[in-house]
């Protein structure tokens, strides 16, 4: 959130861009995730939100129900 942030200072847009920022980070996500199996893990990191990094899935560790 804080690179989020920096980068929207950046720009000097405000809300707005959080909001662009977020919506660009999550564009991918938005729709690939109708078409993933359930249980799939998203990291953003400073870096997928820099773009030198490229958003990372992996599997949600499965957790024992009572």
């Amino acid at each position: 959130l804080k690179m989020i942030a920096h980068q929207a200072m950046e720009k000097g847009t405000g809300a707005r861009g959080l909001r662009s920022i977020i919506e660009h980070v999550m564009l991918d996500i938005m729709y690939e995730l109708p078409d993933q199996d359930e249980g799939m893990k998203y990291e953003i990191t400073g870096d997928v939100i820099e773009g030198r990094q490229q958003l990372f899935k992996m599997p949600e560790p499965k957790t024992k129900s009572a």
